[in-house]
């Protein structure tokens, strides 16, 4: 197992995060969701991510560039199954931040 200390795993990790910028996500959709409080369940709330989408060009459609990204639908804290509530955000990145 790599140690965040050891060069060729911080390689590995800057050679993803220029891959990621060069294509950068550029609108999310959140839903707020709750793992049910009943007896077998943890009671955790807070959002989930529903999809991610890649920027597009002008006049193309705005969904056609679905980015990779984890979309389970579980419990952070307990992995039971979460609700689903119909509070949802969608944000959307203006432009990528120039990186440091």
């Amino acid at each position: 197992m790599p140690t965040f200390d050891d060069p060729a795993f911080l390689a590995r990790v800057d050679a993803a995060e220029e891959a990621a910028m060069a294509d950068p996500v550029a609108r999310v959709l959140l839903t707020h969701a709750v793992c049910p409080t009943a007896s077998d369940r943890c009671g955790w709330q807070g959002w989930l991510l529903e999809a991610a989408w890649r920027r597009i060009a002008p006049g193309e459609d705005p969904f056609s560039r679905r980015a990779p990204a984890i979309t389970n639908q579980i419990c952070p804290n307990c992995g039971a199954e979460v609700f689903r509530t119909y509070v949802s955000r969608e944000l959307v990145a203006e432009e990528p931040a120039p990186r440091n």
